[in-house]
């Protein structure tokens, strides 16, 4: 909802600040400005960055609210009600605030009513769209920070940038010549541009750390055809509950990643994208991620029916559309894999039919204890197509998904062995053997959720 204008409080502040009765200070990103059960002292108004609001209820994670932006008050309906404040208030940036106690604040009450006014126009405003607010706003702003000695990466920020603005939007990038700017600054290029992508280089530490808590979403950047250096997960975004994600630079021309899994652990990314040198489509896909375009892919299970799955493969490919996230369940899960892995489609019909149409992979009858089959044929057809590929070393981000009859609910794979979690993924009940992972019984993802396209939606927000 638009802020209606807020004419008489914005005086009052700027009066109050000017006479020296208001303290104007600056709240760190990631910090709070208050917490639930803290008295309400004083009214804040946000003169630059950004707050976002949250009810903890119980146990439960936060549950976003809204955000505040500059030329907003904050902590209005505690101070009028004098309850405690009910909810927590975190700086999604640095920020600049000014505050007036609440003696202050009721006195020019009463001298200028229209600044209640503005007060119950707003409250009733956030009221309105309180319910309506889920997640946090879409991220516009991004930081990339060099993890090691990676050649040109200022470079490559600004034909990341040159590739938003194709798409049609503005962007900016500062580098660490604005580790000196005040928060005024970072604030009105937020609000300049659609996109803002902020960059540190390797050894740039003071400015890598300003960095994190001014973004929506922090990309470290390494060498994929380096190990992580130490202090990997150093730094991480102010805003709250959203992870560091990672971009892994690997040389041109080389058939897959390798080793990414450890860099998965070294940093606690939440994500990964792998980058080739020179490759155009590579970086257009960042660019889909950044901007909200993303395109993913999700084919269910259903036997040998699923071999259809490559022909509407082939139809998007040749009417240009783009892959950029594949998840699956059962065998549409194992086609998924293929095409992250970055077999041609070619390659990848052909692997499919070996492995799964020429021959049957379920000829290596049992006794019916657990089930009719034995599964090692399978097992030996997924070793000899995946061999020993973790997720973390797919070209495309990729999932599969399992029912755990442990727990009674579908099992999301995203990391560790591929062809492990396609094991469990395709074991049909009665047919293949169950497959286990620790205490855990998993068979096929088909029985709980063989269209998880929800999981694929939370993956690309």
């Amino acid at each position: 909802m638009q802020t209606p204008p807020l004419t008489a409080l914005a005086k009052l502040f700027e009066t109050a600040r000017l006479a020296g009765t208001a303290r104007w200070w600056c709240l760190p990103g990631g910090l709070d400005l208050f917490r639930p059960g803290e008295p309400a002292a004083e009214l804040h108004l946000l003169r630059a960055g950004r707050l976002g609001a949250f009810r903890i209820e119980g146990g439960d994670e936060p549950r976003f609210l809204g955000v505040v932006r500059p030329g907003e008050p904050a902590g209005e309906m505690s101070l009028i009600t004098g309850a405690v404040h009910s909810g927590r208030l975190t700086a999604l940036r640095d920020s600049e605030v000014v505050s007036l106690d609440r003696e202050a604040f009721f006195a020019a009450c009463e001298t200028d009513p229209d600044i209640m006014t503005d007060l119950a126009r707003l409250m009733v405003g956030r009221a309105r769209d309180a319910g309506r607010a889920t997640a946090l706003v879409e991220p516009t702003v991004f930081g990339f920070v060099a993890q090691g000695p990676i050649e040109d990466l200022r470079g490559f920020i600004e034909r990341l940038a040159d590739g938003i603005r194709a798409a049609g939007f503005s962007a900016a990038v500062a580098g660490s010549e604005a580790e000196d700017q005040e928060t005024s600054w970072f604030s009105n290029l937020e609000h300049s541009v659609d996109y803002a992508l902020y960059v540190a280089g390797h050894g740039e530490a003071g400015w890598a750390a300003k960095i994190a808590r001014q973004v929506d979403r922090l990309f470290r950047v390494g060498r994929g055809d380096y190990p992580p250096p130490p202090g990997a997960a150093a730094h991480t975004p102010a805003a709250l509950g959203v992870g560091a994600e990672l971009v892994l630079v690997q040389p041109a021309g080389i058939r897959r990643p390798r080793g990414a899994e450890a860099w998965m652990s070294a940093t606690g990314a939440v994500g990964l994208t792998h980058l080739r040198r020179g490759d155009p489509g590579d970086l257009a896909r960042l660019v889909r991620r950044l901007t909200g375009r993303a395109v993913g892919l999700v084919l269910s299970g259903g036997g040998a029916r699923a071999y259809a799955h490559i022909g509407v493969i082939r139809a998007l490919v040749e009417r240009g559309v783009p892959i950029d996230h594949v998840g699956g369940a059962s065998m549409g899960a194992v086609i998924a894999a293929g095409l992250a892995l970055g077999w041609e489609l070619d390659e990848l019909e052909q692997r499919i039919r070996r492995a799964f149409v020429a021959s049957s992979p379920l000829d290596d009858i049992a006794f019916p204890m657990l089930a009719m089959t034995r599964g090692e044929k399978v097992a030996r057809r997924l070793e000899e197509h995946f061999g020993d590929v973790q997720f973390a070393d797919l070209w495309r981000p990729c999932f599969c998904v399992s029912s755990n009859l442990t727990t009674g609910a579908h099992q999301v794979h995203r990391r560790g062995l591929v062809r492990a979690a396609l094991r469990a993924s395709i074991s049909l009940p009665g047919l293949l053997p169950p497959a286990t992972q620790g205490q855990n019984v998993l068979v096929d993802g088909a029985v709980l959720k063989n269209l998880p396209v929800d999981v694929m939606r939370g993956g690309l927000s």
